[in-house]
């Protein structure tokens, strides 16, 4: 079975087709996987969630993302990323065409995982600014 997903790499943004496979995720990110951030998309049942390079910082990959909580620690998230949605049970499926709409209008404010009661927000201008949507 195959899935879409959108791809962040080297400042831009790709929607692509990919095997619902964890090999098909490492694929896309060069390496096991980590993830990024989760949210779920507001008027949607789905949760969003963003995975990176596990080993991208070690490898000194470019800096993907920048995680900000809201006690000002920010954790640096590095190499590819790639973004698919999560159904109830945790399992991984493709993004909607919803999906992909929203993130590639809010790509560069993308709100995070509730944390201790607050929002994250991914620091997407030092992630792949200006941003290139192919």
């Amino acid at each position: 079975m195959t899935i879409t997903a959108l791809v962040i790499n080297n400042g831009q943004v790709t929607e692509t087709v990919i095997d619902n496979t964890l090999q098909a995720l490492q694929t896309q990110v060069d390496g096991y996987i980590t993830a990024a951030f989760t949210f779920q998309r507001p008027g949607s049942e789905t949760e969003l969630t963003g995975y990176v390079n596990d080993e991208g910082l070690l490898m000194q990959l470019p800096i993907t993302t920048v995680v900000k909580y809201p006690n000002g620690y920010e954790s640096p998230m590095a190499g590819p990323m790639v973004i698919v949605g999560l159904d109830e049970e945790g399992e991984t499926i493709g993004l909607s065409a919803e999906d992909v709409q929203f993130l590639r209008e809010h790509i560069e404010h993308l709100p995070m995982y509730l944390y201790e009661g607050q929002y994250l927000f991914l620091d997407v201008v030092r992630i792949a600014f200006p941003a290139v949507l192919v």
